[in-house]
């Protein structure tokens, strides 16, 4: 089916961008700067402003920013070493992040997923958090029929949820796997030629699946996101792309 094709070159190539940006991203921060300052201190990082012959911005790998005076730094060296922190702080457990997907409930049927809220709230830094989310997920069941698919259904699922989650950081990508339940709502919209039928469900929402992110800058992340998604009688994947917001 041709809307079919559409969404997986759709989502490929949404794959591909999120995979090539986090690399392009982890090339970057693994090389720093590093300066030797007068008191015998070394500090690797990048050098963020320059004033020639008064003082010198210098950011660590954990996102601090301190300003020296020329004359307390006895030599620089550009971009040729590697840090053992990442450049951008990935001890960022907390994020917000707006995706958006596809779906398919292992049968016939594919469509697309939308979280406008998607929250994680890290609990000091431990690693350990609570994830949030609310979204939803259309469905286009189909048959074939006359040498051609068409669509007898469609399902729109949205989802309240909450539950624990952990995040591993590294220092290019972080991963968060999370365990969600909640409330689901289901309505279904059943189309033949005599006629069209709305039916409603309400019931629990339970959801597995796991978070990465590619940092970009200090506080941006590229995301990727793969749930597994139950409900009611409903089970679906869900593979998503979007950006993160973290503090």
């Amino acid at each position: 089916m041709k809307v079919m094709k559409n969404l997986r070159v759709l989502l490929f190539t949404s794959v591909m961008f999120i995979l090539f940006a986090g690399s392009a991203a982890w090339a970057q921060n693994r090389m720093a700067d590093e300066i030797y300052l007068q008191n015998g201190s070394v500090l690797k990082g990048r050098i963020v402003e320059e004033e020639p012959g008064k003082t010198l911005t210098f950011e660590t790998g954990d996102g601090s920013r301190f300003v020296y005076p020329i004359s307390d730094v006895k030599k620089i060296v550009r971009g040729t070493v590697q840090l053992r922190t990442p450049l951008y702080n990935a001890s960022r457990i907390s994020y917000y992040s707006l995706n958006l997907g596809m779906a398919t409930d292992f049968g016939s049927s594919i469509g697309t997923g939308f979280s406008p809220v998607d929250l994680n709230f890290g609990i000091g830094k431990s690693g350990f958090g609570i994830a949030l989310s609310f979204g939803g997920t259309t469905y286009a069941h189909s048959t074939y029929y006359n040498n051609e698919y068409k669509v007898t259904a469609i399902t729109n699922i949205s989802h309240l949820a909450v539950g624990p989650s952990f995040t591993w950081s590294f220092p290019t990508i972080a991963l968060t796997p999370r365990a969600l339940l909640g409330y689901g709502r289901a309505n279904v919209v059943l189309k033949s030629s005599k006629a069209t039928v709305e039916e409603g469900t309400k019931g629990f929402f339970l959801g597995v699946g796991m978070h990465t992110r590619f940092f970009t800058t200090h506080r941006w992340n590229l995301l990727l996101g793969l749930d597994y998604q139950h409900f009611n009688d409903y089970n679906g994947m869900n593979v998503s792309v979007g950006f993160a917001y973290t503090w």
